[in-house]
């Protein structure tokens, strides 16, 4: 499976499973049925409606046409890079350059798929995919996006975040400033640098953060960072 390397808005690498073709492919199949199925769904009430004195055909098309024209764009949007199918994938859309990613870049991504995917069956995404290395197809170059499996992340799922103790006494309520990236920033640092031994992204992150949160702490790196994220999590819990 490929791998890219994003950098963060903390300013630190961190390497991401590029979303393999057959999971993008069973994503895309899990879209077109679940609009299938909304399609015969919205058909055949509206036929009901038109054969008891219901008129308005343009209307009626409108209803069925519109959602399944801008559904991949109100779905990532919505739920943070991912349609239905590839939230089932368990695959995602993300920023080159560490970023948030922006309705603007949804929508070029959207725009493109008329291009990489309808009007050439996905030929021409699937092969940008494979020519590009980076998991991209052209709506992804023009956006600055990629699409990333998120199935190895997920395997990071401490323990000890789980086990706060009733009486837990939070360290640095600094993390209040964090954010949800940031937090998922940091786990994604622990299970890289757990796999792979790579001590000095942790060091990287445990500097950064000293520094942005003003935090003085005597604590090791890892150490330091598993106390932030109980005590983010007890804050948020």
């Amino acid at each position: 499976m490929e791998r890219i390397r994003i950098n963060t808005t903390q300013n630190v690498d961190i390497e991401f499973d590029v979303a393999s073709l057959f999971d993008r492919y069973l994503a895309v199949l899990i879209d077109m049925v679940l609009l299938g199925i909304y399609a015969m769904i919205a058909s055949m009430v509206l036929s009901g409606f038109m054969m008891y004195g219901g008129n308005g055909t343009t209307m009626a098309i409108a209803f069925i046409s519109i959602p399944v024209a801008f559904y991949h764009l109100i779905c990532e949007v919505a739920f943070n890079g991912q349609s239905l199918g590839k939230n089932a994938m368990k695959i995602k859309v993300v920023r080159m350059d560490g970023g948030q990613v922006t309705f603007g870049n949804y929508l070029l991504r959207w725009m493109f798929r008329l291009v990489d995917i309808s009007l050439s069956f996905g030929g021409i995404a699937t092969l940008s995919i494979l020519l590009n290395g980076k998991g991209q197809r052209l709506g992804d170059m023009a956006a600055g996006t990629t699409v990333i499996s998120t199935k190895r992340r997920n395997r990071f799922n401490d323990q000890v975040l789980l086990n706060i103790p009733e009486d837990f006494q939070v360290s640095f309520p600094e993390v209040r400033l964090l954010t949800d990236q940031d937090v998922r920033t940091i786990k994604e640092v622990m299970h890289t640098s757990a796999k792979m031994q790579h001590n000095e992204v942790i060091l990287t992150l445990y500097n950064h953060l000293k520094k942005t949160l003003s935090i003085e702490s005597e604590l090791p790196p890892k150490k330091f960072l598993i106390k932030l994220l109980k005590d983010y999590y007890y804050l948020n819990g």
